[in-house]
């Protein structure tokens, strides 16, 4: 009986998908954008720019504090154009000027800042009293208002400060009101 001979072929072509091909692609592409983004990104991270002598302080502020907002991540509040108080607890009290440090989440800022008050010739100083629990009593539920001094001021006191000018964006300005908040048991 004769042999049969098997034949075998010395060049091997896999089949290929072009469905894989595609998908390798694609997910290369990604790569490669995904790595120009944070590239891009870290590198204005750390871009210094000098301020024109030309600037005022306050110019430079407005400008750092633009950037903070187009910058921040951790929130995206939006801060108005216009503000005209903060509440803050009082951290240092001298002749006639106090500093409070105003937290981020009770007022419109970014950040806590501490905030140096000067007070105006004709400030106001007063205490707003109000109760700590409603009891639907009308008169043991009242907010009463007294009129203070400048003396009655103690450091950790939680403060308004009203002005008349626009201070936002400001770390330092004067107040023509400053108001003691006073929680009654």
């Amino acid at each position: 009986m004769p042999e049969k001979k098997q034949t075998y072929s010395l060049s091997y072509q896999p089949k290929r998908n072009p469905i894989l091909l595609i998908i390798f692609i694609i997910i290369l592409v990604l790569i490669i954008i995904f790595a120009i983004i944070i590239l891009n990104t870290k590198s204005k991270q750390f871009t210094v720019e000098l301020a024109p002598a030309s600037q005022t302080q306050n110019q430079i502020e407005q400008k750092n504090f633009n950037e903070k907002i187009k910058t921040n991540t951790k929130t995206f509040k939006e801060i108005p154009k216009e503000i005209f108080s903060y509440i803050g607890e009082i951290t240092k009290i001298s002749n006639n000027q106090i500093i409070i440090n105003a937290k981020e989440n009770n007022n419109n800022l970014l950040e806590d800042k501490l905030l140096t008050i000067n007070f105006s010739e004709n400030i106001v100083f007063s205490k707003i009293i109000i109760p700590k629990i409603l009891t639907g009593d009308k008169e043991k539920d009242k907010i009463t208002k007294q009129d203070i001094e400048k003396s009655d001021l103690k450091i950790k006191q939680t403060i308004l400060v009203v002005s008349d000018e626009n201070i936002a964006n400001k770390t330092e300005f004067t107040v023509s009101k400053i108001e003691v908040q006073e929680i009654r048991e």
